[in-house]
């Protein structure tokens, strides 16, 4: 029973840190993209939300 516990425990960790990353990276390149359009011309961040969500 202990060791069922410790490998779901493993696995709902796995999951998490996995899902973290990705939202991070997501996240940088939103800010990246955000930041790079900036100088040319100001889109508005509606239009990244479909690019994103």
């Amino acid at each position: 029973m202990g060791r069922k516990i410790l490998g779901l425990t493993v696995c709902v960790a796995l999951l998490v840190s996995l899902v973290g990353g990705v939202v991070v990276a997501q996240a940088k390149e939103v800010t990246l993209t955000v930041v790079g359009d900036a100088g040319h011309n100001l889109r508005p961040f509606e239009w990244y939300k479909d690019d994103f969500f």
